[in-house]
């Protein structure tokens, strides 16, 4: 049995779980939530499971530490991957996840690096390749170690940039409103992992745990956030995900 749990904003990392899903039969991928979400679903006895998520801020995104701090220290997982989507950067996330799986007593047997997004010269047809090509990988249970991260990764960037982001990106959404395009259709609060959003007379309320992951901004049909989210400038949203397919729905915000 393979499990796969992902995070995304964009949807793009989302795309890459469903794929690796439907190669390797592995059911659908489940979303992973913030804190201020109460969904958390773990599969007894998979004996493969994955993990795949977007590069924030040079590092593990907040909502996916959130998650994994509560996943079960007993398992019984033989096989454990990881993909970091990224647009170029992956820096030492990955090394990074590796050290945050150790305190659940898990080991990382295969990393992968797969970029994407409009600053990346990646068409469909090599990213579909390269999906094809780890899920072959992985259904051999082979190693896999891809851009671990260099010594000016892992100390200056994953190591100092990321660990001071995480100090102040939960309050970053206080730079984020709305304009009169807004209908108060709620699929910000929908898409939103963390649970960091609410309606109040209609209209979003960002509540300063944000993960800086862009979906609210990628997925709002009117375009009507404004504001400085650095993954937001990333691009829009991934063409072939719905927004019906970013709903989170193993967990009401708290």
């Amino acid at each position: 049995m393979t499990k796969i749990y992902y995070f995304s904003g964009r949807g793009r990392s989302l795309f890459v779980a469903r794929e690796l899903s439907l190669r390797l039969n592995a059911g659908d991928p489940v979303p992973m939530t913030g804190k201020h979400r109460s969904g958390l679903v773990i599969p007894g006895s998979a004996g493969r499971v994955g993990f795949v998520f977007p590069v924030i801020d040079f590092g593990v995104p907040v909502s996916v530490r959130h998650y994994l701090s509560r996943y079960p220290k007993e398992h019984e997982h033989q096989y454990v991957f990881a993909v970091a989507t990224n647009m170029g950067m992956p820096c030492a996330a990955l090394t990074q996840f590796r050290t945050l799986l150790r305190r659940r007593n898990m080991n990382l047997d295969a990393a992968f690096s797969v970029e994407q997004g409009p600053h990346v010269n990646t068409d469909r047809t090599a990213l579909q390749s390269r999906i094809t090509g780890i899920a072959e990988i992985i259904e051999a249970a082979g190693t896999a170690d891809e851009h671990p991260g260099n010594f000016a990764d892992k100390v200056f960037l994953t190591g100092a940039a990321n660990a001071l982001a995480r100090v102040f990106i939960g309050a970053e959404d206080r730079k984020f409103s709305v304009n009169g395009q807004c209908n108060g259709c709620g699929i910000c609060t929908r898409v939103c992992a963390a649970g960091n959003i609410v309606l109040r007379n209609n209209k979003p309320v960002w509540l300063h745990f944000c993960d800086q992951c862009g979906a609210c901004f990628s997925w709002c049909p009117r375009k009507a956030i404004t504001g400085t989210c650095l993954a937001a400038r990333a691009g829009d949203s991934e063409a072939e995900i719905s927004v019906s397919e970013m709903t989170i729905t193993n967990g009401d915000a708290e």
